[in-house]
């Protein structure tokens, strides 16, 4: 075996928002005797209890992305940052800052009573994410509304899409990124349910947008290294 293996131990990362309870003790415990295990055998353990300022369930992201399969994984901190802050920030909530951003200020914060394009909709449910920004970028709201008195409908049809987009994709990963989800169901004023996905949100009204997550700097991964080392053997 590896000696210079790098894993990352965690425990109950979906309730570090919640209450602490009887469970938490066990799981600290078990986790305790498996990092102890490890680092005894002479690798580099990284182990994370908790961390808030996140929503710890975005470590469950970063493992998705990085293996399917059922493995330890070989954890990188600079590369959980950038998966993190280009995935979820730059394409997954910039995609509802964006569209909303014209829908909150141009059209009194209701969606367009059609969809734009219901073939791209049909499309996008099958998972085809990677049309979200090249979407946005090929209709460019940003130049729509510069013209708006000529652009006006086409404009809230554009937006609106982009909404639907992020609607789809939040129904996709809410069981993985629960705290996201919830401030989602908040901004969209919409729960997120799988019998829901074929159906856009038309002539629905959104709340204004309020920041969903916040991209994650060298800083807080220090803090996150500091406070795993104060764990001794």
């Amino acid at each position: 075996m590896n000696i210079n293996k790098k894993i990352l131990i965690t425990c109950a990362l979906p309730y570090a928002n919640g209450e602490l309870h009887i469970g938490h003790i066990l799981e600290h415990v078990q986790a305790d005797i498996c990092v102890r295990y490890h680092r005894m055998k002479g690798h580099d353990v990284y182990f994370i209890s908790a961390d808030d300022s996140h929503g710890t369930p975005v470590m469950y992201y970063y493992a998705s992305k990085i293996s399917s399969s059922v493995t330890d994984i070989d954890f990188n901190f600079t590369e959980f940052m950038n998966k993190i802050n280009s995935n979820i920030i730059n394409k997954i909530v910039n995609l509802a800052s964006r569209s909303s951003s014209f829908i909150n200020k141009y059209f009194n914060d209701y969606l367009s009573e059609n969809i734009e394009n219901s073939q791209l909709y049909s499309r996008f449910i099958d998972s085809e994410f990677v049309i979200t920004n090249q979407y946005l970028n090929e209709k460019s709201p940003w130049n729509l509304v510069k013209n708006i008195k000529n652009n006006n409908l086409h404009l809230h049809e554009v937006s609106s899409m982009g909404i639907n987009m992020f609607y789809i994709i939040m129904i996709y990963l809410k069981p993985i990124l629960p705290n996201l989800a919830n401030k989602s169901e908040t901004f969209l004023n919409k729960n997120l349910h799988w019998e829901n996905i074929s159906k856009p949100l038309k002539l629905h009204r959104i709340n204004k947008f309020e920041p969903l997550a916040l991209r994650i700097d060298k800083k807080q991964i220090d803090l996150i290294l500091k406070e795993s080392n104060k764990i001794e053997i």
